[in-house]
């Protein structure tokens, strides 16, 4: 078996974990925006997760491997880190309404499962 000699490669599979800015791009264009965050909010969720010792290949959230830029940009989505005083520094970003929507439409889903 080769070493794997890239830092960019995923462990499991070898291929590259960098997501370039056009296939970025593509995939966010693709979320209705029904389901999206204000520009506004999408941006400070960014930066919390710009600011987080957690994010690996400027890309990937290491506690879920969701690309970050994907995750930030939903309703209902909210922060995977295990430490609530994390999860606060991405949570405190959005807006009242936002966030009542976004837990109330988690809360729901977690019931149903």
């Amino acid at each position: 078996m080769d070493a794997i000699d890239s830092t960019d490669n995923c462990k499991g599979c070898r291929a590259s974990v960098k997501v370039d800015e056009e296939q970025m791009s593509r995939m966010l264009s693709k979320i209705k925006a029904e389901d999206s965050v204000s520009d506004k909010l999408y941006a400070q969720r960014l930066e919390a997760c710009r600011q987080c010792a957690s994010l690996s290949y400027e890309s990937t959230c290491m506690h879920c491997g969701c690309l970050v830029a994907f995750r930030a940009k939903f309703k209902d989505k909210s922060c995977p880190h295990p430490n609530q005083a994390v999860r606060e520094q991405w949570e405190s970003t959005i807006m009242e309404g936002e966030l009542v929507r976004a837990r109330r439409k988690t809360n729901f889903m977690e019931e149903a499962i």
